[in-house]
């Protein structure tokens, strides 16, 4: 906290104390006063100071949050979207592997169709695309959140999900993701937000990834809440948390 000599308001140091008096020394008036002097005056200036003022995020229409005993409950959907996307990506491509599956072997140019193997691949492709857009479609992900951890589980149908110590955070932030692909001349950028913590011991850990910056802005905000952390920057970090300074 930076300290300022009460007679002139120029910056104090407590490098600045004379071991014989016992007293601080301004190095631009020449004053001289107590450090208990200066600490009550930055008390009466903090008292002044305007306080930040709590802007809270609505809640978006994607998450639903509740209270479970001391848990609190959130509940996100999988981007519909991306479901879509991939749903109809997935249908068009097996659809197309389907039809050389169908084709005799006669009726391959030179008479000998591909290895079974190679339209396999094709296949799995569309089988998989088809899975993920299923689970975007249908698929939620809870997060129960204490003081101790947060666990994530995801429904109705399984996916692997993980538990977070929250023991030693320091504070959460969202982090935004900007990939470039390039194919057949033309260029497509995906951008993806993710939900991160900062441990006590300067690690970086993420949370959950792929998420929408409201969904992502959102949940930090209450879990720094119920963790009781003040919001303050982090390096990188994406949007202002969902707290301003007036």
């Amino acid at each position: 906290m930076p300290m300022f000599c009460p007679a002139c308001g120029g910056p104090a140091r407590f490098i600045d104390i004379q071991t014989e008096t016992q007293t601080i020394k301004c190095r631009f008036c020449g004053s001289e006063f107590s450090a208990a002097q200066l600490l009550n005056e930055e008390g009466r200036r903090d008292e002044a100071r305007p306080r930040r003022k709590e802007i809270r995020l609505p809640q978006p229409r994607s998450i639903k949050m509740r209270e479970d005993g001391l848990d609190l409950l959130i509940t996100r959907k999988w981007p519909i979207s991306t479901g879509i996307g991939a749903l109809f990506f997935g249908i068009v491509w097996t659809g197309i592997t389907s039809v050389f599956i169908l084709i005799p072997s006669d009726g391959w140019e030179g008479g000998e169709a591909p290895p079974f193997w190679f339209i396999g691949l094709f296949l799995a492709i569309g089988l998989l695309t088809l899975a993920a857009g299923i689970y975007s479609l249908v698929n939620s992900t809870t997060y129960r959140i204490n003081r101790q951890r947060i666990v994530l589980t995801h429904h109705p149908l399984p996916w692997p999900g993980k538990t977070l110590d929250l023991d030693g955070v320091e504070q959460l932030y969202v982090k935004q993701h900007v990939s470039t692909s390039s194919s057949n001349g033309r260029s497509s950028t995906t951008i993806t937000y993710s939900l991160n913590k900062v441990m006590r011991d300067g690690r970086h850990v993420q949370i959950d990834s792929s998420l929408q910056p409201e969904a992502a802005l959102f949940m930090e905000q209450e879990i720094e809440r119920l963790l009781r952390l003040e919001n303050v920057p982090v390096r990188g970090e994406y949007g202002k948390g969902g707290w301003a300074a007036f």
